[in-house]
């Protein structure tokens, strides 16, 4: 399979070099106009989601955290940054629904098509773990085309075989508020669990304050947010740029420096390297026009991995045990 690109966008044409470098700190002061703290939760979020526009690089999210602690309102608050029509978007789902949705029928193949190239799919509340399961060829990346074969009743009531293929990688978010996972699911994505502080906390109730008072204006002010307007610009911009594969030079350096962080290497790990590549690859995409060199190829410099690690380092622990951060900070609070 050759390497896809997305069909152009049907907004303005935008100048590319009106955006300026930007670091994950400025991201971040955007993202904080609807999302207090959380500062790892709402940079990787995006980061994930803007993963999408690479051919193979994107990157899986797992939230796992109690209910009502913010999984659910970070991903959607992000999520409105990016087009719609890029995003598939769903409150729950059964374990095979996703393969009745929506598709094209490819007759030279004989088979339903569903293209998940270059897209962004989000369940916000994962009843059941089953359909992540299902996805695992998907968020392995295993091949581009996954081919499955399902069972349908015809109205005469004969069953009936039929040939689904899954094209393509998404970058994927799943939001959950159970804490036990399967190691198979585990080790295919990042794990995050919101932050529950007061003083997030505090901030949260101030947000939901001033939009109950007067929800319209709140929003005006919001949505007409030079800063935001321009992320939401940009981010169509990247993906007009039609990117990819990004080239990380020095391997072996990021390789050295992934060690230090590990004591005895465990088989998961081959998937965490695989994560933290990623992440950088997502970094350096936001700075595309910057990382462009004269023969076209776009590298990623020294800030984009050293940030990557920065945010790598702060769920390393619980990545490393394959269990959310909010186990692991109940455990360490309330057990050890």
């Amino acid at each position: 399979m050759t390497k896809a690109t997305i069909s152009s966008s049907n907004n303005k044409p935008i100048k590319k070099y009106q955006y300026a470098e930007m670091s994950l700190g400025d991201l971040a002061e955007i993202l904080s106009l609807t999302i207090k703290h959380d500062y790892e939760n709402k940079v990787v979020t995006f980061l994930a989601m803007l993963s999408a526009y690479t051919f193979s690089s994107q990157i899986n999210i797992s939230f796992n955290a109690p209910s009502s602690s913010g999984k659910t309102y970070i991903t959607h608050e992000i999520a409105k940054l990016f087009p719609d029509e890029d995003k598939i978007e769903s409150s729950g789902a059964s374990p095979t629904s996703f393969y009745h949705g929506e598709s094209v029928y490819d007759a030279k193949r004989k088979a339903k098509v569903i293209s998940l190239s270059r897209k962004i799919l989000i369940l916000y509340e994962q009843h059941d773990p089953l359909f992540q399961a299902k996805l695992r060829p998907v968020l392995s990346h295993d091949q581009w085309d996954i081919k499955l074969r399902i069972t349908n009743k015809q109205k005469s009531g004969e069953n009936r075989a039929e040939l689904i293929i899954i094209e393509g990688f998404p970058a994927t978010i799943f939001c959950s508020a159970g804490l036990r996972l399967d190691e198979q699911e585990a080790t295919r994505a990042i794990l995050l669990s919101p932050e529950i502080t007061e003083d997030k906390l505090k901030e949260g109730v101030h947000l939901q304050a001033l939009r109950g008072a007067n929800e319209d204006e709140f929003d005006m002010s919001i949505e007409g947010n030079p800063d935001r307007i321009g992320l939401m610009k940009r981010v169509i911009a990247i993906r007009e740029e039609n990117v990819d594969d990004i080239i990380i030079p020095d391997p072996k350096t990021v390789e050295d420096r992934f060690y230090t962080k590990l004591g005895t290497i465990k088989p998961r790990h081959m998937r965490d390297m695989g994560h933290l590549m990623k992440l950088i690859k997502a970094i350096t995409l936001l700075n595309v026009w910057h990382r462009r060199q004269l023969d076209k190829s776009i590298v990623a410099t020294q800030s984009d991995i050293d940030q990557a690690f920065e945010l790598w380092s702060q769920f390393t622990e619980s990545q490393e045990l394959g269990i959310s951060p909010a186990l692991l900070l109940f455990y360490n609070k309330y057990i050890v």
